[in-house]
């Protein structure tokens, strides 16, 4: 059983809002797009983590707040069962620890 607290989506919403405004002009149309869209259908697993595949592409590491990314890639069960890349919460962790 798992004994993580239930997700907060208002506060998932919020910071993929905020990350994708920080970053948007640098992320490639698709993304931005994708992440927009099922934003907008509250697949917040699926916009999650093709929001930080995105910022893991870009040639720099912008400013934002990877230890809460950790959390809620986490609190979204990211680190049990990604729907992109089996391999997404360890680059994700690898990401933030450089």
């Amino acid at each position: 059983m798992d004994n993580r607290p239930s997700v907060d989506f208002n506060r998932v919403s919020d910071f993929i809002t905020q990350t994708l405004a920080q970053v948007k002009a640098q992320l490639e149309e698709d993304t931005a797009g994708f992440v927009r869209h099922y934003l907008d259908h509250a697949e917040y697993e699926m916009v999650f983590e093709g929001l930080f595949i995105g910022i893991m592409k870009l040639p720099y590491r912008p400013a934002i707040d990877l230890a809460t990314a950790l959390t809620i890639a986490s609190d979204l069960r990211l680190d049990q069962e990604a729907m992109y890349d089996a391999f997404f919460f360890n680059n994700l962790c690898t990401y933030a620890a450089h």
